[in-house]
């Protein structure tokens, strides 16, 4: 439900987005080829005006990072009995969406390395997890996920290819979305018996 309303409330966010983006300050309105999540999360739009949308944005950031906070709470129990990697999983998972929450702060950089570092602990530890429960599917497609994550982090910090970093945001997220409903589905039937 999480992910539904951060989507929903991206869209309004989007919408109401007065308009610029990196590769071009003039544009009218949000450009899925050319802005980035975090557009919408700043004072002023990079056209200049002030940026209306931003309330929106933050209240779906919020509601995402709490909604997959609450996620690597509930993660291990479905897929993991050793304690140490329990605890690795959820402390790791958590503490990388309590760093995310902060991204839209003039600390960016450093919150995406934080929440980076942690949130790789967490994507590892399942990926342990899922292999020794036999669930091989998730496994491959969170490793997908996760170097998803990695190329994005890459042309973050290197530049190279920076023209597309847009575009492949946006896939990450929706390609990592789909592996969080995939794992929430798991997690139920093994908390609840259902096969």
């Amino acid at each position: 439900m999480g992910i539904g309303l951060f989507v929903l409330l991206y869209v309004v966010a989007a919408w109401y987005y007065p308009g610029g983006s990196e590769a071009h300050e003039s544009e009218y309105g949000f450009s899925l080829a050319n802005n980035y999540w975090c557009d919408l999360l700043e004072y002023r739009a990079r056209n200049g005006h002030y940026n209306i949308s931003r309330p929106v944005a933050l209240t779906a950031m919020v509601l995402l990072c709490i909604s997959l906070a609450v996620f690597w709470y509930y993660l291990p129990k479905g897929i993991v009995s050793d304690p140490i990697y329990h605890k690795a999983i959820q402390f790791s998972g958590i503490i990388s969406m309590i760093s995310a929450m902060f991204v839209f702060t003039r600390h960016h950089d450093v919150v995406i390395n934080v929440a980076g570092f942690f949130g790789s602990i967490a994507f590892l530890g399942t990926f342990v997890g899922l292999f020794r429960t036999k669930k091989y599917a998730l496994s491959w497609l969170g490793i997908f996920c996760f170097s998803l994550c990695c190329i994005n982090y890459y042309i973050f910090e290197t530049n190279h290819f920076v023209w597309i970093l847009p575009v492949v945001q946006k896939v990450t997220f929706l390609v990592c979305f789909i592996w969080f409903g995939l794992i929430d589905i798991q997690i139920y039937r093994f908390q609840y018996g259902v096969h």
